[in-house]
This record gives structure tokens, sequence and C-alpha cells, in this order.
């Protein structure tokens, strides 16, 4: 090849040369100088505070994608990463994690001085689970007169409500000794009392007197729970 054609060949390749020279360049400078791979760290089971910290000091970053809820760990524990432990990669690139945090408890509402009806309809509304109670009580009837949790104590269960009832009306059981059997049987009958009879005299009659009672005078008895009346003859 004649010197002419090896210049003109020349000319017509070298707009070639700066790019070959600057990847040459790149290739040695990334040889010689280039950062040198990391192996990423065990984060789990670490704190956010404590995974930050030792990042750090190895020019990686963090990056949080998720929170996860769990009641047992301490809140803002690293509980997955990725890339995993032991993976190599370079400076300033991310792990990203998932950490957890505390369940949202809800609060108990208030609901004393409501009727059960509006206290049963404003849990049901909160999906929140209930348990009702009676209590004897003056208040107007079924006023929730207490509670438990307490308003705006943490809901861990059913709530308890505890409404007011009328106050059972107690009477004096009477005297009926002495007194004759189909008088007595009558006085019981209007109030749905049916007594138990006992003969000790076989020829004792309707007409006979009442000789023991049970239950005793002067006791308190409830209308609502007749008590079991014995009569002797």
């Amino acid at each position: 090849m004649k010197l002419k054609e090896k210049i003109k060949l020349f000319h017509h390749f070298s707009w070639l040369l700066p790019f070959m020279s600057f990847f040459i360049g790149y290739f040695i400078a990334e040889l010689f100088f280039g950062s040198k791979p990391i192996t990423v760290p065990k984060l789990v089971g670490t704190s956010i505070t404590q995974g930050i910290r030792q990042l750090s000091t190895q020019k990686l970053n963090i990056r949080i994608v998720a929170e996860k809820e769990d009641p047992d760990l301490p809140e803002g524990t690293i509980i997955s990463q990725k890339p995993s432990p032991n993976q190599s990669i370079k400076a300033q690139q991310a792990i990203f994690i998932v950490i957890s945090k505390k369940p949202h408890h809800k609060k108990t509402p208030h609901l004393l001085n409501k009727t059960f009806e509006q206290a049963k309809n404003e849990l049901i509304k909160q999906g929140i689970k209930y348990k009702e109670f009676s209590i004897d009580s003056h208040a107007p009837k079924n006023m929730i007169i207490a509670q438990y949790p307490a308003p705006e104590e943490p809901i861990n269960g059913p709530i308890c409500l505890y409404k007011a009832v009328s106050p059972e009306q107690k009477f004096i059981f009477p005297i009926l000794k002495n007194r004759p059997l189909e008088e007595v049987k009558e006085f019981l009958e209007r109030f749905n009392i049916t007594p138990t009879i006992t003969y000790k005299n076989q020829k004792a009659t309707q007409s006979a007197n009442i000789t023991e009672q049970r239950p005793l005078p002067g006791t308190l008895i409830s209308l609502k729970h007749p008590p079991h009346v014995q009569l002797h003859l």
C-alpha cells in the first residue's frame, strides 16, 4: 500500500481515536481507582436506628418500603431486607427494608348514661363486641351505669355493659300458722303459689289449722321467683 493511500486510510478512521482514548482511560481508571464490591450486612432483627448507623459506615443507603404490624416486636425492628445478607453490591446502593409497628388498638367509646339500645348500636357500627349485664338500680331502666374497660382505654376484648333494671321488690312472708288450710290455700293461689301439704294427722280436713310452715314468718321473698311453701297439719 502506497504512503498516500495509508494517509488517506488513517484520516478515514481518525474520528474513532477520541472514543477509543475515552474507553481506554475509563477502563484504566476503573481498574485502579474503582470502588470495591461491598458485602451486604445482616440487618434483620436490628432497629432502624442501628441499621442506618451500620450502613452509613459502609457507604450504603437504606429505604423503608413497608411497615408490618407485629404485637411482639419493638416498633421499628427490621423484619426483612433486600438484597439479602452476604450479597455483593456497590457503594451508594440502597438496601430495601420492611420494619415492624405496633397494632393500632381501638379505644373504648364513652357509653355511660346512654340507653342500652344506643350503646349497642354504637358498638355494632364500630365492629366492637360486647356483653351485657343487669344491675338493680334506681337509675332509669336500661341506662348504662357502668362499663369495662373505662372510656378511652384500649380494647382487648368484648366491652362489658352494665344496664340498670328496677330493684326486685321483696315481700315479708306472712304468719300462716293456726290459720285454716282452706283459707291459706286461697291466699297463696292469688300469687300462683301451690303449697306442699303434709298431714301429720290423717283425719285432718280442709278446715284444719296449719301447725307448721316453711318459709318461716318474716322471711323476705320475691314474687318473680316464688318460694316453695310447705304446710304441715
